[in-house]
């Protein structure tokens, strides 16, 4: 490869790392968001374009560990109840707080437990605050029928993902850039046997940040 070649590549993933995704704004914003400003959950961009996929409609968010994802998931789901154990986060967000979030200040040692005792059971959690061990103990008793549990920067807490592999729970990894951050993350999903999430469009997987637009020939039966 030239010289050229070289750089036109690296400037073409460039452009879709910090224009397609939005990262180029989450750093001058310092927000976790995409590239019209809309909040996104701090998680690896390939788990973000998979949610992207997903009919979150009526369905029902439990999150340890509150901020723009907190806004991400309001806008698509149906309920979300939020517990934050950091005072400056909790007051950040409860400034732009929308009606009906249920947002919960939680700081000392039963934060792990607030699941418990909300109550009931939520298509998804998200561990993404902390305790996470212990948050990963208690949040597939109250994981709903197919639903699925998201530990996000899982490489950082092997024994939390061994912990929900046991407890039955298929591990989907998501490696990948993040908003706001210079190096790569990982963003595990953890799907019931029975996950059950509709697709949001007819098409899957839709078309990626940075795809080529087109449909291979091979993508129908050969002609006899």
């Amino acid at each position: 490869m030239s010289g050229d070649e070289f750089h036109t590549h690296a400037r073409a993933i460039a452009q879709i790392v910090m224009h397609g995704h939005g990262h180029g704004r989450s750093l001058s914003e310092q927000q976790s968001v995409d590239a019209d400003g809309r909040p996104l959950p701090m998680f690896s961009y390939p788990a973000i374009e998979y949610l992207g996929q997903l009919d979150l409609r009526g369905r029902a968010v439990f999150e340890y560990g509150s901020g723009d994802s907190t806004l991400y998931w309001y806008a698509r789901a149906g309920r979300v109840v939020t517990v934050e154990h950091d005072q400056a986060w909790f007051d950040r967000l409860a400034s732009r707080k929308p009606p009906a979030l249920e947002l919960l200040f939680v700081p000392d040692e039963t934060y792990a437990r607030t699941i418990a005792k909300i109550g009931g059971t939520f298509d998804i959690v998200v561990i993404d605050g902390i305790d996470r061990y212990d948050c990963a103990g208690l949040a597939p008793d109250h994981l709903a029928p197919g639903g699925m549990i998201i530990l996000d920067n899982a490489e950082w807490h092997p024994a939390t993902a061994e912990r929900l592999r046991k407890a039955d729970l298929i591990e989907i990894d998501m490696n990948g850039f993040s908003p706001r951050r210079p190096y790569c993350q990982t963003t595990s999903l953890f799907l019931r046997r029975d996950f059950n999430f509709k697709p949001a469009d007819l098409v899957q997987p839709a078309l990626g940040i940075g795809n080529r637009q087109r449909v291979s020939s091979y993508d129908r039966p050969r002609q006899r």
